[in-house]
């Protein structure tokens, strides 16, 4: 998102960086936070003692994933996996709530 360099005045932080979603003349921003909200955006990428963090790339990467993973699967002679988008019908289990008499 935005590199490294910042400065604080008075209980703002200002710091500048490129944002690699932009082209041209937009790519390079400065901006100006609330120090507790920089603080907050910063601590987002600090992971918890004891946890790595693990980037996918080759198969696995971000947009070339979906594409990868088929053409793989269609070398491999493996069928895709049942879509979990759909939900089927839910089974029935034999029992119902009891029925509520209106008073």
């Amino acid at each position: 998102m935005f590199s490294r360099g910042s400065r604080r005045f008075g209980r703002d932080s200002v710091f500048c960086g490129e944002d690699c979603r932009r082209d041209g003349v937009d790519r390079q921003q400065v901006m100006t936070l609330a120090t507790d909200e920089f603080i907050r955006r910063f601590l987002l990428h600090v992971l918890p003692r004891g946890f790595h963090r693990i980037r996918h790339y080759g198969l696995l990467a971000g947009s070339a994933r979906k594409a990868s993973v088929a053409l793989a699967r269609e070398l491999l002679d493996v069928a895709a996996p049942p879509d979990d988008e759909t939900p089927g019908e839910p089974e029935d289990s034999g029992r119902h709530a009891p029925a509520v008499a209106d008073a």
